[in-house]
């Protein structure tokens, strides 16, 4: 591989032939050849314009591509019985509010988080061979190749939780908060009432949440989860500081510009503060990776980050998703007790 801004017009030279040949798994690999030679390069305005050029070239061959993939479903059926005697395990007629329902949701935490351990086993048991020799890369709807997606170990891991994830959510998560649809107190008085009765939440942070759950209850599912994703951040930071004190919740970071100042700043939630041992040992590892997965794997949900940026489509702001997030909101609040 080259090192000079001639070799990467070289192989810009060939991603463009491949192009008028209608081969766009070789325009691709071109086009990633001039870029891994231009990270090498002096930055130039030359440089600039051809990198720019190149990125662009890459994502439209990515689009092309995707066009001669071929989807492939399955389905797979429980008995009825079997869910109804799901359902039945946490929706109880016989409840005068929606606290049982959620006590036992938390009880049941396990049944509801994949074991990150044994998703890892079996995934490293199990890996095809195929994945050694073929490109296991994702590409997005708008033809970027996604983050870490070229690691096949891990593709091949996250499409393992991926699938025991969704199954929890689609099958789980979605059928309990179903059946609590049908029943005359699920709503959103008394939602918030259930959280209300803990005492222990800032009433800043109840009367942000209340307008969630209210978005959530008029079927307003484009306010209310770009309402509970970063609220969620927000109390799941203070009551990992409540319950342990020795965590530390203050980021510090150099000014830029070499002269030695710092500054310091709340602390976000991010991968490396879920990963860390003293908030695992709160929450446990199974349910911190679990929100690591929906909130920021770029081969997972990635519901932070898109809402963050923009990215969520209006799609994507369902029932099925809000539900997801108040899960989340149940776990932490709910398995909390005052004195914590």
């Amino acid at each position: 591989m080259g090192t000079t801004i001639e070799d990467a017009q070289s192989a810009f030279s060939e991603a463009e032939n491949w192009e008028e040949s209608g081969n766009f798994w070789e325009v691709g690999n071109a086009c990633e050849k001039a870029l891994k030679i231009l990270a090498k390069v002096k930055k130039t305005p030359e440089s600039d314009k051809l990198r720019r050029i190149l990125k662009e070239k890459l994502r439209n061959s990515n689009i092309e591509i995707q066009k001669t993939f071929k989807k492939h479903q399955f389905k797979a059926e429980i008995p009825e019985e079997k869910m109804r005697e799901f359902i039945d395990t946490f929706v109880k007629d016989g409840d005068e509010d929606l606290e049982p329902t959620f006590q036992r949701i938390v009880e049941h935490l396990p049944l509801f988080c994949p074991n990150f351990d044994e998703v890892e086993k079996n995934s490293q048991k199990h890996f095809p061979v195929s994945m050694h020799f073929c490109s296991g890369k994702v590409v997005s709807d708008e033809g970027d190749i996604v983050r870490k997606s070229q690691n096949s170990e891990w593709h091949w891991f996250c499409q393992n939780y991926m699938w025991q994830q969704d199954f929890v959510l689609k099958v789980y998560i979605y059928n309990i908060f179903h059946e609590l649809e049908t029943k005359e107190l699920f709503d959103a008085k008394n939602f918030k009432g259930v959280f209300h009765a803990q005492g222990f939440l800032h009433q800043d942070f109840q009367e942000i949440f209340g307008r969630a759950i209210d978005r959530f209850f008029e079927k307003d599912y484009i306010s209310a989860i770009h309402i509970l994703v970063p609220q969620f951040e927000r109390i799941f930071l203070a009551l990992t500081k409540a319950i342990n004190t020795e965590i530390d919740d203050i980021a510090s970071r150099e000014e830029k510009g070499g002269r030695g100042e710092f500054y310091t700043q709340k602390r976000t939630l991010s991968e490396p503060f879920l990963s860390s041992p003293e908030v695992q040992s709160v929450w446990g590892k199974n349910f911190c990776e679990q929100i690591k997965f929906v909130f920021f794997e770029p081969l997972g949900y990635r519901l932070r980050h898109k809402i963050a940026h923009g990215e969520m489509s209006a799609s994507e702001c369902n029932f099925t998703s809000c539900s997801l997030v108040l899960y989340f909101y149940i776990i932490v609040v709910m398995g909390v007790h005052p004195e914590q």
